[in-house]
């Protein structure tokens, strides 16, 4: 005869956690593309313009915008996100936030180009 502790380590398992969800790792973040999509724009314009202007971190014409688009994606979803913007005035801020983070991203990338492949 099995102690209560056997019985408990013998048993089958129970049919009710046998298809329990899993935890989730990654809840469901809802992104506005309008916003995502203003936040390129701006970013990839302030991108060229700043490298435009700072001759000693130009990275190209195409260089430029492609890293403002980029910094102005991702650095406007964190600002647009930490600022609580959006609204009726949702692309103005979103043109902003990715002008922004797009027209700083841009010469720093340059800078660093400019370090690192001299």
């Amino acid at each position: 005869m099995w102690s209560a502790s056997q019985r408990r380590k013998h048993a089958p398992p129970d049919p009710a956690l046998r298809f329990a969800p899993s935890p989730v790792l990654f809840q469901r973040c809802p992104v506005n593309l309008t916003a995502l999509a203003m936040q390129l724009v701006g970013g990839a314009l302030a991108g060229y313009a700043a490298g435009h202007y700072s001759k000693a971190t130009d990275l190209g014409p195409i260089g430029n915008a492609i890293v403002g688009a980029l910094g102005g994606g991702i650095g406007g979803q964190i600002l647009f996100g930490m600022l609580g913007l959006g609204g009726t005035v949702q692309v103005i801020s979103a043109l902003v936030t990715g002008g922004i983070s797009g027209g700083l991203v841009t010469p720093l990338v340059g800078l660093l180009k400019s370090k690192v492949f001299p």
